[in-house]
């Protein structure tokens, strides 16, 4: 998590002729990663003349389903991993030529994987993605990291004291599988530190004794890219408390700074020096705590998300339903959006009324957030957000957790 090996290693992969912003062309992606069922994944542009999606190209079939989806703004890279709870084929999206089929797969030989993100070196020309896999045949469980490196695409070998150099996105939308985000620590010194793979590896960021978090708090990563480092710590106690503790690292400036969230809980999401956060808060007349790492949940919710009359109540052929998610997880969202400025320390709020909502993207001083089946922007400025206008509507919004901005499709990919 150096801020001099990050900066290294997510620059190189830079624009060599910028598009004019009028050429841009925004792209989603769809993908519904959840226990017991699979649905299919694809990859749409937006089309501004009916305010819609065309599909461009499907990632994964219905029957094969999504693991996992890494997205990496600063490598201009999506990856797919299909099918799901054993992946072995990978998906790349390169942004700047978002038609082009670029696979690469990954023989599992037993093996079970865990999880996935991105990494990098100082001296490498091209990033890379680790999977973590957990060994079942033999006891006790044994952990093994794999991946491949990412330009050219080509397997790799890995060895633990890599993952020194993660980097992560965050959350996208509610469901735990969709999360990009690792369990940290703090070693004596204040180095900010990973327990993998029954190995101890120290990264080279350094907590401030004032920035540190209370005796007996969780932590845990949510982002790190090449502006910034986002940290929330949670306390283990039968009594979730009335705010989330968050922690920033602008790193061009290397000043660290306490972002204030009054909810109990929020889903953190990262693009460039923009800290995005979901509220949510436990389902309390819902959840009793018995102790600090065990609690009882009663099968219906006591507080149910706003606009549950606008949200599907049954799946789709693209995806399960908000209202099962939060049913599972016993949270409830108010449909609250925080967009935070780590350069500037300055909050900006957005008010959906529909639980089912999310920021898709930010750039610079557009933000751009999905609300149940339509996606919407507005303008960043110093009195607040302006200019809001809708962007698309369709039936698959619902399942689009990625958003970015590319150069128009060729005639002959049409």
């Amino acid at each position: 998590m150096s801020n001099v090996m990050i900066q290294a290693i997510l620059l190189v992969y830079l624009l060599s002729d910028p598009l004019d912003a009028q050429q841009r062309i925004l792209y989603v992606l769809s993908a519904c990663p959840i226990g017991g069922r699979t649905f299919p994944s694809a990859l749409y542009a937006v089309s501004p003349a009916d305010v819609g999606v065309k599909k461009l190209r499907e990632m994964a079939p219905k029957g094969d389903g999504v693991q996992f989806v890494r997205q990496n703004n600063n490598l201009r890279t999506l990856v797919i991993g299909t099918p799901a709870y054993k992946p072995v084929h990978f998906k790349v999206v390169d942004m700047d030529k978002p038609w082009a089929e670029l696979n690469v797969d990954i023989a599992a030989d037993g093996l079970v994987p865990t999880d996935a993100h991105f990494i990098g070196t100082a001296t490498s020309q091209a990033g890379a993605l680790s999977i973590k896999y957990i060994e079942l045949s033999q006891p006790p469980e044994r952990q093994r990291l794999r991946g491949f490196q990412l330009r050219p695409l080509a397997n790799m070998s890995l060895s633990w004291d890599r993952l020194a150099e993660v980097a992560l996105s965050g959350a996208a939308a509610w469901s735990e599988t969709l999360v990009d985000i690792i369990p940290v620590f703090l070693f004596d010194d204040g180095h900010l530190t990973l327990r993998v793979g029954g190995q101890v590896v120290k990264t080279e960021v350094v907590l401030p004794v004032s920035e540190r978090f209370p005796t007996g708090y969780e932590l845990t990563a949510w982002v790190n890219n090449r502006e910034m480092l986002a940290l929330t710590g949670t306390s283990r106690t039968t009594t979730p408390s009335k705010t989330t503790a968050v922690r920033v690292l602008d790193k061009a400036a290397g000043r660290w700074r306490e972002v204030a969230v009054p909810w109990d809980s929020a889903l953190l999401r990262g693009f460039g020096p923009w800290l995005t956060l979901v509220l949510r808060e436990i389902d309390s007349g819902r959840v009793k705590f018995i102790s600090p790492n065990e609690m009882s949940v009663a099968d219906a919710p006591v507080r149910v998300s706003p606009g549950k009359a606008e949200r599907r109540q049954k799946p789709a052929e693209t995806g399960a339903t908000f209202d099962e998610f939060t049913l599972a997880g016993a949270y409830y969202y108010p449909g609250t959006l925080i967009l935070y400025d780590c350069r500037t320390d300055k909050q900006y709020v957005i008010e959906t009324k529909q639980g089912d909502s999310e920021i898709l993207l930010v750039e610079e001083k557009i933000v751009y957030y999905r609300v149940n089946r339509s996606i919407w922007k507005a303008t960043i400025t110093e009195r607040g957000l302006v200019e809001t206008s809708l962007v698309a509507e369709d039936d698959v919004i619902p399942d689009v957790h990625w958003a970015f901005f590319g150069p128009p499709i060729p005639a002959e990919q049409k």
